[in-house]
């Protein structure tokens, strides 16, 4: 999955859109507050560019037992 810069990601339930997440500007009123203060303390680091494009290739972490499919299963089962 490629990002560009400043694209929107919807997030869905069953293809229903529930939410998004929207990049966050620096100047915005969330960052002069509580983040500003957080990242001031030495508990948050803001990105300042962009994930190196090896970032996307990495094959993340192996799932040895099979859970994650197990639980989609599951959950799909269930009707949830």
């Amino acid at each position: 999955m490629m990002l560009r810069k400043f694209e929107e990601i919807p997030i869905t339930d069953r293809g229903a859109p529930i939410a998004k997440i929207i990049p966050l500007n620096r100047g915005s009123d969330m960052m002069s507050g509580r983040m500003a203060q957080l990242e001031r303390a030495g508990l948050l680091r803001v990105g300042k560019g962009e994930a190196p494009a090896e970032l996307w290739d990495s094959p993340g972490l192996p799932d040895f037992a099979g859970m994650t499919l197990g639980l989609l299963l599951e959950e799909r089962e269930e009707g949830r």
